[in-house]
């Protein structure tokens, strides 16, 4: 039996909306899309355009995080870089306080060198993951519950 064209359409929406859009967010990133379709980012970034600068020396690990976001949480890191760069504790504050000043509370701000494991609970659309130089940010937001 075939389907109308109305309905074979719906049908084939609601699939597409299953890959690529699972989370129902606002918009589908490039990386979702080169994770659902196992193509290389960096082959997709030579044909749809350079990332911004402040995240060309970033592996995204994970994220949902809207890009002009991400550009923010990188740029607060590269001043705690310049400001910070032997006191490893206070360059963590700076990020999180910066964060939480820019952007609203709660922030959490994990910084690791080497092998990790971690599960956590973050606000939608606020969970940045991602390799700088020789370390791992595990950077997300909470709902503020005050």
């Amino acid at each position: 039996m075939k389907e109308s064209g109305e309905n074979s359409q719906r049908s084939f929406i609601s699939k597409w909306q299953e890959l690529f859009n699972p989370e129902n967010k606002q918009k589908i990133s490039l990386e979702q899309i080169c994770k659902v379709r196992r193509l290389d980012i960096k082959e997709a970034r030579k044909e749809y355009g350079p990332l911004p600068e402040v995240l060309q020396d970033v592996t995204i690990i994970e994220s949902d995080m809207p890009e002009n976001l991400k550009i923010s949480v990188c740029e607060t890191i590269s001043e705690g870089f310049m400001n910070y760069t032997d006191d490893e504790p206070e360059f963590v504050r700076h990020i999180k306080k910066t964060l939480d000043k820019k952007h609203g509370k709660p922030w959490h701000v994990t910084v690791i060198v080497g092998r990790y494991c971690s599960f956590y609970t973050y606000e939608m659309g606020y969970n940045f993951v991602f390799k700088r130089n020789n370390r791992i940010f595990l950077i997300y937001k909470t709902p503020d519950c005050t």
